[in-house]
């Protein structure tokens, strides 16, 4: 593991664990506000990925007091051995406005109309700011070509503060989920993990916006339009108990729609990042 609290490590991205900064959960006195983020992990048959996740929750938890506030969350990349083709992003775009409303009751209220994983419609300039209605938003993304129309819509002004992040398929060919509360176990982990993971592969291989719109916008809908791919629990790659953790509980006829966040213009947002940043150099 390294740090880059203060850019004291420079190394190959995304092959350590490594410890940042991030303003959003900056801290001026204990306990201090660190993100971990873990190299690439790999999910397939065989794979020991979560051996490295259970290692990393067991050093800590050894030899330190792990404590979170609602300032935390759990922010998962996906992505694919071969690269997510425009078709692909379209459909899982499509997903994830239809089952907004049942995502809105799996995560926690801190993680409702938050500023830094927005709604991907109601907050949307593209969609719901044009009156919109998420069935109009799907059509719209279905009128879409290329990867970076889908990338444009879903993340206007190029603002990574949404719920889904699409900015990363230019870069590190991922889509990031950024709706997840704060982990404290390994097991918080792989709840995040299995909920992006096992969405991202059902929403690429169904059919929108026919096929997608049988499924209610409820979290009983979402978890059949999930289990309607099948997918095996075994060693490496998905877990159906971790899944079932998310849902336990759940009215399956529950939806929530979001609420909207006061709007800034992209520039506003980088102006927002910058003072974070700056109250967090004051601490050190």
């Amino acid at each position: 593991m390294h740090s880059l609290v203060q850019a004291q490590w420079e190394g190959v991205p995304h092959t350590q664990w490594v410890l940042h900064h991030d303003p959003s959960c900056a801290t001026r006195t204990e306990p201090w506000g660190i993100e971990v983020i873990s190299p690439l992990l790999r999910s397939h048959p065989g794979s020991t990925w979560r051996n490295d996740v259970r290692a990393l929750w067991g050093f800590l938890s050894q030899r330190y007091n792990v404590s979170g506030n609602t300032n935390c969350s759990t922010h998962v990349h996906v992505s694919r051995a071969e690269d997510f083709t425009a078709s692909e992003l379209k459909c899982i775009a499509q997903a994830i406005i239809h089952f907004e409303p049942a995502f809105e009751v799996l995560v926690p209220p801190e993680r409702r109309g938050n500023r830094y994983s927005r709604s991907s419609w109601i907050d949307n300039p593209h969609l719901a700011h044009r009156n919109l209605s998420r069935d109009q938003s799907i059509d719209l993304i279905e009128s879409l070509n290329t990867v970076d129309q889908i990338i444009g819509v879903m993340n206007p002004g190029l603002s990574k503060f949404f719920g889904w992040n699409f900015l990363p398929i230019r870069t590190l060919k991922t889509i990031e989920f950024r709706r997840g509360s704060v982990s404290l176990t390994s097991d918080d982990t792989f709840m995040w993990v299995e909920l992006a993971m096992s969405f991202i592969k059902a929403a690429s291989i169904q059919n929108p916006p026919q096929q997608l719109r049988q499924y209610p916008r409820t979290t009983g809908g979402l978890k059949a339009f999930i289990q309607n791919v099948y997918l095996p629990t075994q060693p490496g790659t998905h877990g159906s108990s971790y899944l079932d953790r998310i849902f336990h509980g759940k009215d399956s006829s529950a939806r929530l729609e979001p609420r909207p966040v006061s709007n800034l213009f992209p520039r506003e947002e980088v102006e927002e990042e910058a003072k974070l940043y700056e109250k967090y150099l004051q601490t050190l």
